[in-house]
């Protein structure tokens, strides 16, 4: 009986236990080899494409954040179509104009979500002077046309602004 077990020898009785020693010399690039993390390593920062307004930021007071002011604002009824948005608003809860941005999977893939949601803050921004002191507004888009433009928002939103003043006349 003892014949027929046949018993297999591996390899493992060569494999070195012994672990490599830690060397004390760390690599650093050409462009960073002298930096000891002093001002000149860092690269300046890139300007961005989108146009700054100074002194006009977007604070969380500006924003609709929460789901219960969403639903507020639908509830009120109020909607006004654009060319290229629509917009649902309420008057008379904030003390500040407030915006809100909706966008839905449908639109497409999210860097153009992304997109959308940043060309309309920055419209809003540039325009939000104008509006009501208590107006909040949510923005959702109104066709799948991808490459909405500032200019096409911005004139929606003039549009909802004029609106806005013919109804309290």
């Amino acid at each position: 009986m003892a014949e027929t077990l046949k018993i297999k020898v591996t390899n493992e009785t060569y494999l070195s236990t012994k672990q490599k020693e830690a060397s004390n010399y760390m690599w650093l690039s050409q462009e960073n080899e002298n930096c000891q993390r002093s001002n000149n390593c860092q690269s300046p920062p890139q300007s961005g494409t989108q146009e700054t307004h100074p002194g006009v930021s977007f604070p969380k007071e500006a924003r609709v954040r929460s789901r219960n002011h969403y639903y507020g604002i639908l509830k009120a009824g109020n909607k006004v179509f654009g060319k290229s948005v629509g917009v649902d608003y309420r008057l008379g809860r904030a003390l500040r104009p407030r915006l809100g941005i909706t966008v839905s999977k449908k639109y497409g893939k999210a860097h153009d979500r992304n997109r959308f949601k940043r060309v309309v803050r920055e419209a809003f921004r540039s325009y939000c002077l104008n509006f009501p002191k208590d107006l909040e507004i949510n923005v959702f888009p109104r066709t799948t046309l991808k490459p909405l433009s500032k200019r096409a928002i911005l004139d929606d939103l003039v549009n909802l602004c004029s609106i806005l003043n013919s109804k309290k006349l």
